[in-house]
């Protein structure tokens, strides 16, 4: 993959890591906000379920964000390689 390649990966990366941090952060302020004590005993086991639902799409991308995180460790780790095995070769020659 050429520089410009991993540019874009990265970049893409990058956006996708603070939308899903982004999304975190409004479910948190969701679930903090609700009241739980809704008179009605099958709307609070329906808020209920819809927590257990939101906690654990966000547990999956609590997840993605790690494997995000390692792609983009690698991603700088490749370019750091090539810079340096560029470095190496402008040495070599006089």
């Amino acid at each position: 993959m050429d520089p410009l390649q991993r540019e874009y990966f990265r970049q893409k990366l990058l956006r996708w890591r603070e939308e899903l941090l982004r999304e975190a952060n409004v479910t948190l302020r969701h679930l903090t906000e609700e009241n739980l004590q809704q008179p009605d005993m099958a709307d609070r086991a329906s808020l209920e379920t819809d927590h257990a639902i939101e906690l654990r799409t966000r547990d999956r991308e609590r997840k993605l964000i790690s494997t995000i995180d390692e792609a983009l460790q690698r991603i700088m780790s490749v370019s750091l390689t090539t810079r340096q095995a560029a470095s190496r070769s402008d040495c070599a020659w006089p």
